[in-house]
């Protein structure tokens, strides 16, 4: 079985990875949150205070150690954790592990940065409708931290907010971050650059979706875009440097002044891979779980690192964040042809005119086969006999002799037409609708060796040389219905849109190709719930003006980043219209009460590409429960392989593999489902399990039951103990008899397979382009993949996996396990001469795959 990956590598990509001499120490004495939650108290409570405090006279003594060790302090935290961010060599932190009080010592990790259709596709314009003062006072009163690249307010998103700053803010690092709060941007921090002023547009354009004030895109068929919150503040919290990354140490200190500044929702578009284990209950974890417990809600971006398994980023691989993955918009923008009585036609620009035509060209249509009788064009017409129309033209020959392209749209222009198009003599798909807008757009940089940029969509692209007239092509269904609307409606004209602004439907229920995917390496389910994740508009930095492509105010967007803050948004809403709930109770409403996810084929998206399924507001505010957990993984022995009696290691909820003939353990596998009541009345429930595999269904102890306001109660699902290898997965319902809003808890289930193996990578790309290169010859990088079964749990294979290249110049060097993931591996290559496609492929191969690895090389 062999698999192929596009990956555009850079020594950008090591940078994702761990910041050499960079270092966060967590120590014994638990946080001021310890005391806040466990006493119950709020955070300016005196016995908060004491403990913070004590902390910071701990942090004093602990620095002379420090500095002894040839360290300095970079930050501190005594909220959510009792740790300092330190700079120092491997040796002085392997000393400080060393120290009295010391807990831990943790890599400092580098992070990268990962809507007027969104609002209808997650019913968020629908919840509007339900407000008492509608859409402009969603989420009014709540604060939402936006931990990013900073917030541009001059943008119009964010200026005219007629509510009043509350007391106590703005808050700001310095005074020199004062211009960057007005009454609706409360908080202007900064940690890794000088100011918290956003240079790049990802905050700006996050904020916007979470809480921006409408703003008019000025684009035939596209409406004003809003945030989900409009009604919200927002607070600036800049966690990214001038290198466009952030990292650990300052993703947890803007973590913990947004909770100590009264934050009440925080989004973190942002994060890195996932090497170790222990991510699931380390130090991110740990931070965000007591945010959580104080009542804060943690959305973080599951990733973009493409559909293998095991592709969860870190933060969001922690259990007490929102995980969001992303899923297609219904709705994107390309080429048409727009016939007078018809909607808009999808269609594909030969290369040699993509760049060069902007004008769109409007005229009636003349269909060349009342002219030539066969349609094809491809002889001599007479002169003046298309004089001023649009020639629809055939593909193809009637005689089966060449007729190339040229020859046809050089026939049309000699008899006067203006334009033209081609219809496809075939009924085949013209183009790719799972690229994503951010794919389109990379590609547009780069030309191939015609000259032309690359139409990744276009799975079939006319090709010219000679010919000048502006022409489209489109499928041959289009063809024939423009062809029947032109014979009934003689003179009917079209319009040929050559700038990809027209807007064209498309399914929403499509999981994004970069959105990252699950198990995390300790087998449990992310992402939690879905967003749109592309082809989504929203704001732009004012200073980057209207350059190609985008619109007035705004541009497009893609990417977990961009579907984080629509939960996010979501969240404040909810937060605004349900009061007085426990942070694990909102964190829980708003996964839980996602809709079914049917793709595309009717079938049911599986719970690690969707979570729960798709954000869906409105159910979020009708929803009568909360559970916990909010999604259910079944951790069992494994299966044996067919092909050894080897052992194998695999992740900890799996054993030792043993024999061939086994399957796993006998024992029945339970897991407990707690059903809180979030309502002021008594209502009643049914139970009820929705099976993907249909193989193996959750036993559930309990078919109804009723709840009085607040009251919980237990469920009890069990799976056999005896599967065979393979995955058990689907979703438990309940449904509420009062709103007939559904609680959808997703669980899961892999019996290790170990002698079906896959392969995944873990940074770069996997169906998406992102801004890590290309290379050039001689480039030294690094490639981290995982080895797991065809189930995606992490395994580590029998034998080593061996990297070969054929490029000239390209070159292997070693590969080491990464990290205490089973079968995790980073490989260090060079890059050598690019190939006729500008590219490498490194093959990767372990247990009888393989998997290409492609390196643009320029």
């Amino acid at each position: 079985m062999k698999r192929i990956a596009l990956l555009l590598i850079s020594a950008a990509i090591c940078l994702a990875q761990a910041i050499p001499n960079h270092y966060i120490v967590e120590y014994d004495t638990e946080p001021g949150a310890a005391v806040a939650i466990g006493e119950k108290r709020a955070l300016a409570a005196q016995e908060v205070s004491d403990r913070r405090a004590a902390l910071v006279a701990e942090h004093m003594a602990a620095e002379q150690t420090i500095r002894r060790l040839g360290g300095t302090v970079t930050g501190r935290y005594t909220t959510l954790l009792n740790a300092m961010a330190v700079q120092i060599d491997a040796a002085g932190a392997d000393a400080l592990r060393q120290s009295p009080g010391v807990a831990r010592v943790y890599p400092d990790m580098r992070h990268k940065k990962f809507m007027d259709q969104a609002v209808l596709v997650h019913n968020i314009q629908a919840a509007w409708g339900t407000l008492p003062n509608g859409q402009a006072t969603a989420g009014a009163g709540i604060k939402i931290a936006i931990l990013d690249t900073g917030i541009d307010i001059t943008h119009p998103a964010f200026q005219n907010f007629s509510t009043p700053m509350p007391s106590g803010f703005p808050i700001t690092t310095t005074a020199a971050d004062l211009p960057n709060t007005n009454n609706i941007v409360i908080v202007a921090r900064s940690y890794l650059a000088a100011s918290s002023t956003d240079v790049d547009g990802h905050g700006t354009g996050v904020a916007m979706i979470a809480a921006g004030n409408p703003v008019d895109p000025q684009t035939a068929g596209i409406g004003a875009f809003s945030g989900v919150a409009p009604g919200a503040w927002l607070g600036n919290y800049n966690v990214f440097g001038t290198d466009g990354y952030s990292s650990d140490s300052a993703f947890l200190q803007g973590l913990e002044d947004a909770v100590n500044d009264g934050m009440n929702v925080i989004n973190y578009s942002a994060g890195g891979p996932s090497f170790d284990l222990a991510d699931e209950t380390g130090i991110d974890q740990r931070a965000i779980k007591a945010a959580l417990s104080l009542g804060v809600v943690v959305v973080v971006a599951a990733g973009n690192s493409g559909s293998d398994p095991t592709s969860i980023s870190s933060p969001a691989i922690a259990p007490s964040a929102i995980a969001v993955g992303g899923n297609e918009s219904q709705r994107l923008f390309w080429n048409s042809v727009t016939v007078d009585g018809m909607a808009p036609i999808l269609s594909i620009v030969p290369d040699a005119e993509f760049l060069y035509l902007t004008d769109p060209v409007k005229a009636p249509i003349t269909d060349v086969a009342t002219v030539d009788q066969n349609g094809y064009g491809c002889a001599a017409l007479p002169d003046g006999s298309l004089s001023g129309q649009i020639a629809l033209i055939q593909r193809g020959t009637p005689n089966g002799r060449s007729c190339t392209f040229d020859a046809k749209l050089n026939n049309a222009d000699k008899a006067g037409a203006v334009g033209a198009i081609i219809y496809d003599n075939k009924d085949e798909p013209v183009f790719d609708y799972t690229v994503s807008a951010y794919e389109i757009a990379f590609g547009f940089q780069f030309i191939d060796s015609n000259g032309n940029p690359f139409q990744l969509p276009a799975l079939f692209i006319p090709s010219i040389s000679t010919a000048t007239l502006p022409a489209m092509f489109v499928t041959q269904a289009d063809g024939v219905n423009i062809k029947n609307m032109v014979s009934s409606n003689p003179g009917v004209q079209a319009n040929l849109d050559f700038t990809g602004f027209t807007p064209l439907p498309r399914p929403w229920n499509v999981v994004v190709d970069s959105s990252s995917r699950g198990p995390t390496g300790g087998g449990h389910v992310k992402p939690d719930v879905t967003g749109v994740g592309d082809w989504m508009v929203t704001a732009d930095l004012t200073s980057n003006g209207n350059p190609p492509y985008l619109f007035v105010d705004g541009s497009y967007a893609t990417g977990t980043s961009d579907a984080t803050p629509l939960v996010t948004g979501s969240v404040a809403v909810l937060m605004a219209q349900r009061p007085g709930l426990t942070g694990d109770q909102y964190r829980s409403i708003v996964v839980n009460s996602a809709a079914e996810f049917d793709k595309v084929d009717g079938t049911l998206a599986p719970p690690q590409s969707v979570g729960s399924g798709r954000l869906d507001l409105m159910n979020a505010l009708q929803i009568t429960t909360s559970v916990s957990p909010t999604s259910i993984s079944f951790l069992a022995p494994a299966a044996t392989s067919a092909s050894s009696s080897t052992s194998v290691q695999t992740a900890p909820m799996v054993a030792k593999l043993g024999k061939k003939d086994q399957t796993s353990a006998a024992s029945p596998l339970t897991q407990t489902l707690n059903v809180t009541n979030v309502t002021g009345a008594s209502i009643s429930y049914t139970v009820s399990i929705q099976s993907i595999d249909q193989a193996a269904t959750p036993a559930s102890d309990t078919a109804t039951f009723t709840l009085g306001p607040g009251a919980s109660q237990p469920i009890t699902l069990s799976l056999p103990g005896d599967l065979a290898a393979g995955t058990y997965h689907g979703f438990v319902l309940i449904q509420d008899s009062t709103y007939s809003v559904t609680t959808r808890v997703p669980y899961w289930l892999a019996v290790v397979d170990p002698s079906n193996l896959s392969i995944s990578i873990l940074t770069g790309n996997t169906g998406i382009f992102e801004p890590l290169g290309p290379d050039n010859a001689g480039d030294s990088d690094t490639i981290y993949f995982r080895v797991t079964d065809v189930n995606g749990v992490p395994v580590t294979p029998p034998s080593d996996p061996v990297i070969t290249t054929a490029n000239t110049g390209a070159q292997v060097g070693s590969i080491t396990p990464a990290g205490s993931t089973p079968g995790t591996y980073q490989a260090n290559i060079t890059v050598g001469s690019p190939d006729e496609n500008n590219e490498n492929i490194f093959t990767i191969a372990v247990g009888g795959i393989t998997y290409d690895v492609h390196v643009l090389v320029f």
